[in-house]
């Protein structure tokens, strides 16, 4: 479940930094709303997950097993976003030095596009992948995140983890409304 939230945020982040400063694309700042389609392939349950999956209504099973694996998630969310924001979003990922424990490689960046490649190395996990992101104009754009994730400890490690999403994003208003900057709420 880590690996799924470890690349949301990163598509999240990667959904706003479409709209970058320094890529000299017109923006607008405000609210913005983004939808995530992902899938997660080669996610193990461990045995004792399994004995209380099978003590739960099928339905709720059912929605369980789906986040582990399976078929596609869906997801959306509205952000209030800033210029600093924007800017400091799109500074993390044309960094190509070792920041923290992730590196960003070949980064390719257009008026348009942006591809970046990330490793990601900790005590106990690898990830890698690649983010690639299009501008269609100051008020829409979309992208695709391919990471792969492999844990070095516990009943996950040495088997492969992989995550995939599609996402746009766009517009909404000006006017952030309840929505603080910064704060990324699901939309119902």
């Amino acid at each position: 479940m880590r690996v799924f939230h470890c690349c949301f945020g990163l598509a999240a982040v990667c959904g706003a930094a479409i709209a970058s400063a320094q890529t000299n694309i017109p923006f607008k700042t405000g609210l913005w709303e983004s939808n995530f389609t992902s899938s997660v392939s080669g996610m193990q349950i461990p045995p004792d997950l399994q004995a209380r999956l099978a003590q739960m209504p099928p339905d709720q099973r059912a929605r369980i097993q789906s986040m582990m694996g399976g078929g596609p998630q869906t997801s959306a969310v509205r952000s209030c976003v800033t210029k600093d924001q924007f800017d400091k979003w799109n500074d993390s990922l044309a960094n190509k030095e070792k920041n923290a424990d992730c590196t960003n490689t070949n980064v390719s960046q257009t008026a348009q596009d942006r591809v970046v490649e990330v490793n990601c190395t900790s005590s106990n996990s690898k990830t890698s992948g690649r983010v690639e992101m299009h501008f269609d104009s100051d008020e829409k754009g979309h992208g695709t995140v391919h990471m792969v994730r492999t844990e070095l400890q516990g009943p996950q490690a040495m088997k492969p983890v992989t995550i995939d999403m599609k996402f746009d994003t766009h517009f909404v208003s000006s006017d952030c409304g309840d929505i603080k900057p910064g704060e990324g709420r699901p939309v119902n």
